[in-house]
């Protein structure tokens, strides 16, 4: 197909954007990751908007890929990069991109954010699939204990709350409550921590296990 192009004679419009993209493209295909990034770069400042964008979101990707810039360099520039191009395919492998890249650098709250606004943008299955990656996300924080590298109890409230939806729709959401109940009533948050486990107790759902455990974190509070 880039010999097709070649070879098109008094070309109505240029397609040296198109050409250049896809030589990057296959350079990408067949391996050679480097020199594919030379070939993008080509086009970081090219008059076509569409080719511009995509091949700065390549070129981002494969850079940090093979560490010629770190994790928040590569996020910097995706983020510059959200309404280059209004193609919604573009905008959700871009966002894509950006969640793991936060998610790498330990951004639980952003990744969220990306993952979050990329749910409004496919179909019902890849909804699905990225709100389990959401859950899994939550189920890490306050479950597999990452809140205690990585988040402040304040931020970890903060993320609780903006991110309740989420939270509530995984299996472990009892475990999810008492577990940022601890992390509140160690910095003396004790109103907020009474407030998630009374909001717990109501529900039907517990099993009688639960609630005692509920129960004794809350008589800890109150004394």
């Amino acid at each position: 197909f880039i010999d097709i192009l070649n070879s098109v004679p008094n070309r109505l419009r240029d397609l040296t954007p198109q050409i250049i993209y896809l030589t990057a493209q296959r350079l990408e295909m067949q391996g050679y990751i480097r020199n594919a990034v030379k070939e993008y770069q080509k086009l970081l400042t090219s008059n076509s908007a569409m080719f511009s964008a995509y091949a700065r979101l390549h070129h981002t990707i494969l850079s940090q890929m093979v560490n010629f810039i770190d994790t928040q360099e590569a996020i910097n520039e995706l983020e510059k990069l959200r309404f280059a191009w209004g193609e919604k395919e573009f905008k959700i492998r871009l966002l894509n991109h950006l969640a793991d890249l936060y998610l790498i650098d330990k951004d639980y709250y952003n990744a969220l954010r990306i993952l979050n606004e990329e749910g409004f943008l496919v179909d019902n299955e890849q909804k699905k699939i990225i709100a389990g990656k959401m859950v899994k996300i939550f189920e890490d924080i306050f479950i597999g204990n990452h809140a205690d590298e990585n988040l402040s109890p304040i931020k970890s409230l903060a993320l609780y709350q903006d991110f309740k939806w989420v939270a509530e729709i995984s299996p472990h959401h009892n475990m999810i409550l008492q577990k940022l109940s601890d992390r509140l009533v160690a910095v003396d948050l004790l109103p907020r921590a009474q407030m998630l486990l009374l909001s717990l107790l109501q529900k039907q759902d517990l099993t009688p296990d639960n609630r005692a455990r509920v129960g004794s974190r809350l008589a800890i509070i109150y004394l």
